[in-house]
């Protein structure tokens, strides 16, 4: 399984900046990347609603997304493992729950903000599902300046203290709140020497009307900023991921489980798509040290041509002598002899006969 566009620009610029993160801590942040990176597509195509007033409080993302994770005492009783009706269930459930609450003025304002722009209000008669149907009928209705006053006039009041909507949700995971944005920045500057961002980073907490031209949109600079807030919140000095499971760590960045299904998927996709790599890449590393360290191997390396051996020393040949010359010339038979002692009778080199 390859990693998918996204999972692989995650991956790369998580691996520069953490290379001592494990594999399953990138996956999870993968995971988280993905999953934001929808939810922050989800607001401008297909925008689910806050259906209950009650939940649109303190801090999440967007006041179009749903949140389903609002503390009951069943999810308290199933997470601590606490009993039902306990007094350390009703202080987990009342610590939780304080994360959520929104003051009684701005849940008011909230649901007569919805209403401003012809949204129902949540109708507790009906269902979870039916109530989003209807609110996002209504959403539907609305142009692209409306949308974007409806987010801006919510932001500007339930964000009033962190910024307003000038520093609503920046870059992959949604960097929100000018305190964010300025650390975030600075880290990355000293992560990625890049001193002229600490310079930006002056700029925009003085001017914060200027984070949309100098920031939003530079698909660097956001990224650059998710990378510093993970490494002021999510990453250990020995720079791993935290320990925590995927919903803990989902729960820091968000202050919630929002899309929390949608970045399980993601999370259990990009973890799959890394160790089959790495399982594939241990592999080669095997059979390349196999391969010099077997003493039957075959290198097949290409060698330089043997050299035809060199002509062994001959032994010294007999020079050829002058053949020897006589003065004797024998003379020429003048008769034949019919045995060699004629012959010598005749010249006297013999005696007589019968001797």
């Amino acid at each position: 399984m390859a990693l998918k566009t996204e999972q692989q620009e995650a991956f790369d610029y998580l691996s520069k900046t953490f290379p001592n993160m494990s594999t399953e801590g990138k996956a999870k942040l993968m995971g988280i990347w993905e999953g934001e990176s929808n939810l922050k597509k989800s607001r401008t195509e297909d925008v689910p609603l806050y259906v209950n007033e009650k939940k649109a409080a303190g801090l999440f993302i967007s006041p179009f997304q749903v949140l389903d994770s609002y503390p009951t005492e069943a999810k308290i009783v199933k997470k601590y493992k606490t009993k039902a009706g306990s007094a350390q269930t009703k202080e987990l459930l009342a610590q939780e729950r304080s994360l959520w609450s929104m003051p009684k003025d701005r849940e008011q304002w909230f649901k007569g903000h919805k209403e401003r722009y012809g949204i129902p209000s949540f109708d507790p008669s009906k269902s979870h599902q039916e109530n989003k149907k209807i609110q996002n009928a209504a959403l539907k209705k609305l142009t692209p300046e409306q949308k974007i006053g409806f987010e801006k006039e919510f932001y500007d009041k339930v964000y009033k203290e962190q910024g307003g909507y000038p520093t609503r949700g920046i870059g992959p995971i949604q960097v929100t709140g000018m305190d964010n944005i300025v650390k975030s920045l600075n880290t990355a500057a000293g992560i990625y020497n890049k001193p002229e961002w600490a310079e930006l980073a002056k700029i925009v907490k003085n001017e914060p009307e200027k984070i949309d031209s100098l920031i939003r949109n530079n698909p660097e600079l956001e990224t650059a900023l998710s990378m510093g807030w993970i490494k002021n919140n999510l990453v250990t000095e020995e720079g791993d991921l935290k320990a925590g499971s995927l919903k803990e760590i989902n729960t820091i960045v968000n202050k919630g489980n929002a899309g929390y299904d949608e970045k399980n998927k993601a999370y259990t996709e990009a973890l799959s798509a890394l160790t089959q790599s790495k399982e594939i890449l241990d592999a080669q590393k095997a059979r390349a040290t196999y391969a010099q360290t077997d003493p039957r191997r075959v290198d097949l390396a290409p060698q330089a041509m043997p050299q035809a051996p060199q002509a062994m020393p001959q032994a010294p040949q007999p020079v050829p002598q002058a053949q020897p010359t006589y003065d004797y010339i024998p003379e020429p038979l003048e008769r034949q002899y019919a045995t060699m002692e004629d012959l010598l009778a005749d010249r006297g080199l013999m005696g007589t006969r019968g001797l």
